[in-house]
Order: structure tokens, then C-alpha cells, then sequence
């Protein structure tokens, strides 16, 4: 097909020859299409596949130019998306294994103009087939197979973060193997809206707020592994902090030494300041120090792997 038809879902009608003449009812097929290459820009593509259970199945989004992320909804679990995003040169993958019986949802969003994507998919054989994987190249008489995937244990934890319209004070509750803000919050303005003493940065910090701005109200859900220990260091004047994984009162921090805060703290929404008796996950916050100091949230908050 050519480049000018976009990705989705097609119906392809055929009419065979019956004494040369093209019988009067096609047959009908349905398929998802998905090009080899196609322009993203900042427009968003959609796919539908319907898969059995108890496969493995691993997908692969190469970006050639630009910005995009994945979004994945997997049958009977509509409240929770998995999320990639790759730039120029960068192959994100997600694997879900084993698959569930029904219909997947697949959204590629472009981040920047002119984007231009791959996506490929592959599904292994039901991890609980008697396999085994030879090496093609020195091997090439044999067939390809897989060895059954191996379970991981691991220890993390999820937080959800609602962002509103506007501008946000946003923060990283939890330690992550990627912690740049456009994996984090892919879809927050770049760059950020700038306070007195901040800078632009792509890469979230714990225990730090960061300004930026949405153009419409966002929930993410952030996982990763809890910090520990949990301390924060402040410097005299205005700090943009933020606490972990657990909601704090502002009655039951530690500062060292206790006389340094100087004002409440102040969350910023849609533009307004307003201070705050909790501090929430997720969320930043503006308070000013007369000199430096240590933050510590309550020893009930802290978890440990």
C-alpha cells in the first residue's frame, strides 16, 4: 500500500474471476495494517490485535526521527497502561508475558513534527511448551526456538501522580532505571516553566521539584524502587522539594537545624500559590530556608527493599 494510507484497521475486499467476469460478492478480509515506516508528526496511530492466552509477546518501537511514545491497554485490565517512549535512534521494548485471551490496544503518539517510526511485534510460542533455542549462526541447519522465559523476583512499587492543566510543580517519588522527566511525564511542555534560581533539565531528581506545564489533566502511575535512606539537603533561600513515596504532614518532618524554614510550604496549581498542610508524592513544593539544612520526613514514611 502506499505510504499515503495510514495505519489501523482495514477491510480488503476481492473479487475473484469466474469466466472472466468478477463475481458479485467479494470476499472480505479484515487486518491491521502497520507500515514498515510512516510519518508520525505529532498525530497518533492506532492498532487492534486480538491474541490467545499464554503466549509471549514482544514489542519493539524504533524511532528513526524525532520523538514517540507506546501505549498499551491489555484485555480486561483497561486501568492500567504500560508506556515507552523512544527518541531518533532509540528502540524502547515491552514484553507481556503470558498474553491474556482478547483484544490489545496499541496507541503510537508522535512527540515532535515530521516523526518517523517502526513497530514490530513478535509472538513466541506458551512459555510452558517444552522448548529450547539454538544459535542460528553457527548452528543455521536448525529451526529457531525459544527456551521458556525465566520469572525475575523483584521488589517496587507504583505511585499515581494527577497533574492538572497549566503549570504543576512535579517531582520523582521513586528511583528508576530511566529518570529522564520525558519517560517519566512524556507528555509535559518542554522546556519547563522556569521559577527564580531554576534551570531546564531533563533528568528528575528525588527528593526535588521541578516546574512544568500540561496542556490538559494527566494521571500517571510512577513505579520503582523506594529511596533510602531518605534525607533532603537544603540550601539558604528558595528550594523546590518534594518527599518519596508516601504522603507527609507537614507537622511531622525533622529539620535540621529546626529553626532554618522560614515560610510553609507552597504547591503550585494552575498558576497560584497556596500553602499546603500535606505533602503529597509526586508533587513539588516551594519553601525558602534561611541557611542550610536537612529534611527528613518521619521514620513511619520510610521503607526499605
Amino acid at each position: 500500500l502506499p505510504d499515503t494510507v495510514p495505519p489501523g484497521a482495514l477491510t480488503l475486499h476481492v473479487w475473484p474471476l469466474s469466466n472472466g467476469r468478477p463475481t458479485p460478492q467479494p470476499s472480505a478480509l479484515h487486518l491491521n495494517y502497520a507500515p514498515t515506516s510512516n510519518l508520525l508528526g505529532t498525530e497518533s496511530h492506532a492498532y487492534r490485535l486480538h491474541l490467545d492466552s499464554g503466549a509471549a509477546l514482544t514489542m519493539t518501537l524504533d524511532v528513526l526521527a524525532g520523538a514517540a511514545h507506546l501505549s498499551i491497554w491489555e484485555p480486561h485490565n483497561f486501568w492500567s497502561t504500560r508506556r515507552v517512549t523512544a527518541t531518533a535512534g532509540i528502540s524502547q521494548t515491552i514484553v507481556i508475558s503470558p498474553t491474556r485471551r482478547g483484544e490489545y490496544l496499541l496507541l503510537a503518539a508522535g512527540q515532535e513534527p515530521e516523526t518517523r517510526y517502526t513497530l514490530s511485534l513478535t509472538e513466541m510460542p506458551p512459555a510452558a511448551a517444552p522448548l529450547s533455542f539454538y544459535d542460528l549462526s553457527s548452528q543455521p541447519q536448525r529451526r529457531l526456538s525459544f527456551l521458556p522465559p525465566v520469572p525475575q523476583a523483584a521488589v517496587y512499587y507504583c505511585v499515581p501522580v494527577g497533574v492538572n492543566a497549566g503549570s504543576n510543580l512535579i517531582a520523582a517519588p521513586l528511583q528508576t532505571n530511566d529518570m529522564r522527566l520525558t519517560t517519566l511525564f512524556p507528555d509535559a511542555l518542554l522546556p519547563p516553566v522556569l521559577l527564580p534560581g531554576t534551570t531546564i533539565t531533563s533528568t528528575l531528581h528525588t527528593g526535588r521539584g521541578y516546574p512544568v506545564s500540561f496542556t490538559k489533566d494527566f494521571l500517571y502511575s510512577l513505579c520503582g524502587d523506594p529511596v533510602a535512606p531518605q534525607t533532603i539537603a537544603i540550601h539558604a533561600g528558595w528550594n523546590l522539594v518534594s518527599v518519596f513515596d508516601l504522603p507527609v504532614p507537614v507537622a511531622a518532618l525533622t529539620i535540621n537545624p529546626p529553626e532554618a524554614r522560614q515560610t510553609p510550604f507552597f504547591q503550585l496549581v494552575n498558576g497560584i500559590w497556596s500553602p499546603v498542610p500535606w505533602l503529597r508524592p509526586g508533587k513539588g513544593y516551594l519553601v525558602r530556608f534561611s541557611q542550610p539544612a536537612l529534611l527528613l520526613p518521619p521514620p513511619a514514611a520510610w521503607r526499605t527493599k
